[in-house]
């Protein structure tokens, strides 16, 4: 489970930005559900404040430690420090694994890793690994040998996948259930996932299937049922997802180009949801809501806060444009961005006034007061 990440030089991010998910007992029961970190957290904040390089941030993370292996020895690490600054930049991941809290740092520039190092927590925190460039300094935590320090751009955690290094797989596995829809290059509509792919992936599997047929039908007026067709065209099977109706008392049928954005956007988004919170993973979704009604924000929300829907405690950040998402996020739950001198910076709403803010009243009306940040000033 993800509790905080922050990172410093990176992107807007000058100084230490963090992200706290994590709860304390002073968060309501109701709120927190005795978990020790929240399974939502919703970024706000004006065009430019930093918002989409704070999901970011988390991505390049989890590539960096499951695939920077794939890179090739020589090649710069894919990364935009603040305004192209020639200094170190540096993250850190607090994570748990299996009830016992771990964290990740990390110092780099494009050229090299620069610092690793990975502190285990049970009564105190204890360094159980520490690489210095081409030095390992302390490792407690696994016996295989293999040369990590031969790859000056890749993570150990990346390297040791190649070499099968069974103690760092449960940090791989971590890392690995990070999906996100932003990276290096910015917002990727879909992750990627064509139609013929995520429909295959459907018709294989009637899990997935009906979790999808459940929410389109619930959000879509007028849609009956969804079957995949699969047509073979130059020896090769095309899955193409057919959207039924009910019109007049007859069963009509249509293409899913037929479809509404919205529809098109749910069809191939539901299938990430489901596998996310199938796994207990992390799902970072930059303008969760384009293209979708805004009461439809909450409903898709409510997968990752209900223990129903999401018994292994899977976690969502998402950032969007909608207001009304702060009272069902509130405080605990809402991260604020803002910039300043070209510099961004964030805060959780709970660190604000506790006098401005309380746990029986609503933060929208507050909020578009401008007191609490976050808003265009125009």
């Amino acid at each position: 489970m993800l509790l905080s990440y922050s990172v410093k030089n990176f992107c807007c991010f000058k100084e230490w930005m963090e992200v706290d998910l994590s709860l304390n007992a002073k968060v309501p029961q109701d709120v927190s559900n005795d978990l020790p970190a929240a399974t939502a957290i919703v970024i706000k904040g004006a065009n430019a404040s930093g918002k989409t390089n704070a999901l970011k941030s988390l991505a390049f993370i989890s590539w960096f430690c499951t695939n920077s292996f794939s890179i090739k020895p020589d090649e710069d690490i894919l990364f935009e420090p603040f305004f192209d600054s020639s200094e170190k930049s540096e993250f850190n991941v607090r994570f748990m694994i299996n009830g016992v809290e771990y964290s990740y740092d990390l110092a780099l520039t494009r050229k090299e890793v620069l610092s690793e190092k990975i502190y285990k927590k049970e009564k105190r925190k204890v360094l159980v690994f520490n690489r210095e460039k081409g030095d390992i300094l302390k490792n407690s935590l696994y016996t295989k040998e293999f040369d990590v320090t031969a790859r000056r751009n890749a993570s150990v955690i990346s390297v040791a996948r190649q070499y099968l290094v069974a103690e760092l797989g449960p940090f791989y596995l971590f890392f690995d259930k990070i999906r996100s829809n932003v990276n290096y290059f910015g917002l990727m509509q879909g992750l990627g996932m064509t139609v013929d792919n995520v429909s295959k992936l459907y018709k294989s599997n009637s899990e997935l299937f009906d979790f999808a047929k459940e929410y389109l039908k619930r959000f879509d007026t007028g849609i009956s049922d969804v079957s995949i067709d699969v047509i073979q065209i130059k020896d090769r099977d095309h899955y193409r997802p057919i959207f039924e109706f009910d019109v007049d008392g007859d069963r009509k049928k249509l293409a899913y180009t037929s479809q509404s954005r919205g529809s098109q956007e749910l069809f191939r988004m539901l299938l990430l949801y489901k596998l996310v919170l199938s796994v207990g993973g992390v799902l970072i979704m930059d303008e969760f809501d384009v293209y979708l009604h805004p009461d439809i924000l909450a409903h898709l929300v409510n997968l990752f806060l209900s223990e129903k829907t999401n018994p292994l405690h899977a976690q969502l950040l998402f950032s969007t444009h909608n207001i009304d998402i702060l009272d069902l996020m509130g405080k605990y739950r809402t991260v604020i961005f803002n910039k300043e001198h070209g510099k961004s910076f964030c805060y959780r709403l709970d660190e604000v006034n506790d006098g401005l803010l309380r746990n029986d009243r609503p933060i929208v009306p507050i909020y578009r007061t401008g007191r609490l940040g976050g808003i265009p000033r125009i």
